[in-house]
Parts: C-alpha cells; sequence; structure tokens
C-alpha cells in the first residue's frame, strides 16, 4: 500500500482482496489501522468532523 493512502482507501483494498469472491484461498490475516494518526482527505473531512464530534459527545456525557 502507498504511503499518505486514506483510510478508506486502505480498508477498501483490504476487504476486496478477501471478500469479492474471486480468490477463495487467501490466508487470515490480522490488520491494524493506526486511526490516532490518520489524515482525512478533503473529501473525507467532513465526515471526520462529525464522527469526531460524535465521540466528544459520547465521552463528555
Amino acid at each position: 500500500m502507498r504511503s499518505g493512502s486514506s483510510c478508506a482507501e486502505v480498508v477498501r483494498s483490504v476487504l476486496l482482496a478477501s471478500c469479492d469472491g474471486s480468490r477463495t484461498n487467501l490466508p487470515d490475516h490480522n490488520v491494524f489501522l493506526d486511526f490516532e494518526n490518520a489524515v482525512p482527505s478533503e473529501s473525507e473531512m467532513h465526515l471526520c468532523s462529525l464522527a469526531e464530534k460524535v465521540c466528544e459527545n459520547f465521552l463528555n456525557s
């Protein structure tokens, strides 16, 4: 995976590789997504801001 890929691109790549049915003999892999250091793209910024507000409201309630 190239450096700077968005989280959505990474997840999509991992899921498609194992879930599209075209390859049935893939080994299981453990996947770690570093959300703490992820940087949303411009198109993902609105959703990221909303998610952050939801998390803050949950933690403050």
